[in-house]
């Protein structure tokens, strides 16, 4: 996945989210206006013919008294027009069993035909001048119904009022629920989207930091390759990086190869001249100031001009190549053995003291002398000998080199001079 793309798949998700948010807000938010709705044709007329129902019923009351005191049996009748409305309105309830309670309703209408019944019976039996103890009895009926009725109504009214209140709040609590998942929806989002463009800004900026020092570096001469970026990505950073690691790869192994050209003699393969000079310069001061002794001997082939002269530089060359091989057999590891030029080799003897070193470099002698070289026979070496002290440097320990190689030579040579001697 590209930069691009990790920077533009968050908002496009974020989107997509909140596009379906938004659709399921929308859809809660129809939901919402349809019970807001439902309430104002619903609920409201409900409660307004609840309303209407205790004013007739007060009414028709009122008419029974009124008709009683001045005694016109048409006024009762009259009041059945008043009932007819109270038995629309109980019709018109039923058709609403969601927000009027069946219960309450049934109640009502029980109570209110009863009432009718009885206060009708009543007030005709005053009228018309029926038994006294009769229409005392209906009189604590008829009471009796009223105060039932009333009740009713009233419940029935408080009934719709609280179904009404229901709605209401469950609608203010889906409008509220709405506004609250929208605002965390929305935070959320917003911190998915901010940590991940922060991580991904910060790991950019670091492998780029990174690949930067490091092309840097390069770039001004450092030659350690052996140092690899770590790719965190397959975004188009983490190829830069792959592709960085394989030239420091195809580097690293030029520079090895070309380092060892330059510090190996081509001939003999030893290491030459540069790579002696290197060497004695990083040991000496450790043998100075420490207690690694450092024994360093110059070799150099006894009479090696008369081979070339009598066998050719060819065989010359081979026998300078046997007699690294002896040289390179013959030590440790961690002894250094080098050409020093033409016929003459160096060995420096790394923690090694002069009295050790003359005994090995005896048997080197002896070795050397022993061998036989292909094509010419026996062949000698002088050896110039010394052991470093903390006054010596370059200079001043070559010097004594030479001048016991010198020594051995003017001695006869095929032997090791050292400074003891």
């Amino acid at each position: 996945m590209t930069i691009f793309q990790k920077m533009l798949i968050v908002p496009l998700i974020s989107i997509v989210i909140y596009a379906s948010f938004i659709l399921y807000a929308d859809s809660r938010y129809r939901k919402t206006s349809d019970a807001v709705v439902e309430i104002r044709d619903d609920y409201i007329p409900m409660l307004d013919i609840a309303a209407g129902n205790n004013s007739i019923f007060k009414e028709i009351s009122q008419t029974f008294k009124d008709a009683v005191l001045a005694g016109e049996t048409s006024w009762v009748h009259d009041s059945d027009e008043l009932n007819g409305q109270v038995i629309y309105n109980f019709y018109q309830f039923e058709k609403h069993p969601h927000i009027v309670d069946l219960i309450s309703l049934r109640q009502a209408k029980d109570s209110f035909n009863q009432y009718y019944t009885i206060s009708k019976t009543f007030a005709l039996a005053i009228i018309n001048g029926d038994d006294v103890v009769g229409n005392n009895s209906l009189s604590s009926d008829t009471q009796q119904s009223y105060n039932q009725t009333k009740d009713s109504f009233s419940q029935l009214r408080q009934n719709i009022f609280l179904q009404f209140k229901k709605s209401i709040n469950s609608t203010n609590q889906d409008m509220k629920q709405l506004v609250f998942w929208g605002g965390i929806v929305s935070l959320i989002l917003i911190m998915v989207f901010t940590t991940v463009t922060i991580i991904t800004s910060l790991t950019t900026r670091k492998n780029l930091w990174l690949l930067n020092r490091r092309m840097k570096s390069l770039a001004t001469g450092g030659t350690d390759f052996s140092k690899r970026l770590k790719p965190t990505s397959r975004d188009e950073l983490g190829t830069l990086i792959y592709w960085f690691n394989q030239l420091s790869i195809k580097l690293e192994g030029e520079h090895k190869q070309l380092e060892i050209i330059s510090n190996t003699d081509k001939l003999t393969q030893l290491n030459n001249r540069m790579c002696t000079d290197n060497f004695i310069a990083k040991v000496l001061p450790d043998s100075n100031s420490s207690t690694k002794p450092l024994s360093v001997v110059i070799v150099d082939i006894d009479f090696f001009k008369s081979i070339n002269d009598k066998y050719g530089h060819q065989i010359g060359d081979e026998v300078l190549v046997a007699f690294a091989d002896i040289l390179r057999n013959n030590f440790r590891d961690s002894d250094f053995v080098g050409r020093w030029g033409g016929e003459e080799f160096i060995i420096a003897l790394v923690d090694t003291k002069l009295e050790t070193a003359k005994k090995l470099i005896e048997r080197l002698r002896i070795t050397i002398q022993s061998h036989n070289f292909d094509k010419v026979g026996q062949v000698t070496a002088s050896f110039g000998l010394t052991q470093a002290n903390s006054a010596d440097d370059i200079d001043s320990l070559f010097k004594r080199i030479d001048d016991n190689l010198y020594q051995a030579k003017e001695s006869g040579r095929n032997q090791v001079i050292t400074d003891e001697e």
